[in-house]
């Protein structure tokens, strides 16, 4: 939008030094030719020439201030955008603090989809973006009825329903901030399977945003080596040979190495017998 603005005042700005110098130029050789100098180069091109810097000086003048106008505004906009995000981040470790299962769940995933986005070599600022994807990912749960954020037994159908929304609810909240736009696909498609099998919108493979995958990856670690209300936390090399059964069909076998090289996983793994059968892999 503001560059719409700008672009729309620097046309207007150059549109009035155009119209204006034509009338200049007009009015000067009517004058000059009432006098019998209409001919005269001698005076007409440096009236011209004066008219059209001092225009181009004005205009100038004018797209500077413009600029630092757009500049200013830019600048509140993003400082607003990062209150309301920590504000969001305030509003979430409320909502999971409601729930001892749950409480710093979006901060650990926010840690770990960070480095496994650096494992993966991704730039600085995109890794500090995964970060911030990671403690924003579950923001949707707002919507979830605390009946059934609270409810330590098996969903049943209508409250698996309801929590499968969360993630486009996620999407729907974020989206106004200009500053995730790169982000909010991840968001969005944290739960998507390879296979096809996730929600909200049933993606497979390469239509999933790379980072959907590190979150995934990083949500499911996280669930695993904590305890839930059906089952102890799992140790970290347990779980990541969860991860690594249920890979390629629920879930990006690159992250979820990035991920093991991350926890330095293959240097405990000598330590632990033989993994039992997967438990998250979808059917």
């Amino acid at each position: 939008m503001l560059n719409k603005i700008k672009f729309a005042a620097e046309a207007y700005a150059m549109a009035r030094f155009v119209t204006l110098s034509v009338i200049a130029v007009g009015v000067a050789s009517y004058a000059l030719g009432h006098v019998g100098l209409a001919s005269s180069p001698v005076i007409l091109v440096p009236l011209m020439l004066g008219i059209g810097i001092a225009m181009v000086i004005r205009v100038q003048r004018a797209v500077s201030r413009l600029r630092r106008q757009s500049t200013s505004v830019r600048h509140n906009a993003t400082q607003a955008e990062k209150h309301y995000i920590e504000v969001l981040r305030r509003i979430i470790k409320v909502v999971e603090s409601r729930d001892r299962y749950w409480g710093g769940h979006s901060h650990n995933v926010g840690r770990l989809s960070g480095r496994i986005a650096c494992q993966l070599g991704l730039s600085d600022s995109r890794c500090e973006q995964m970060v911030l994807a990671g403690e924003l990912h579950d923001i949707g749960r707002l919507a979830v009825p605390e009946s059934v954020i609270l409810n330590h037994s098996r969903f049943g159908v209508e409250d698996f329903r309801s929590v499968q929304a969360h993630s486009a609810v996620s999407h729907d909240v974020l989206k106004p901030l200009d500053m995730l736009a790169d982000i909010l696909p991840a968001i969005r498609s944290h739960h998507e399977k390879p296979n096809g099998t996730g929600y909200p919108d049933g993606l497979k493979d390469d239509d999933i945003p790379l980072g959907a995958h590190i979150l995934a990856v990083a949500d499911a670690y996280d669930a695993m080596t904590h305890d839930r209300p059906h089952r102890h936390a799992m140790s970290p090399v347990t779980a990541m040979r969860e991860l690594r059964r249920c890979a390629p069909a629920g879930f990006d076998p690159t992250c979820v190495e990035a991920l093991a090289n991350v926890l330095n996983i293959p240097a405990l793994e000598n330590m632990y017998g033989p993994s039992s059968a997967c438990e998250l892999c979808p059917a």
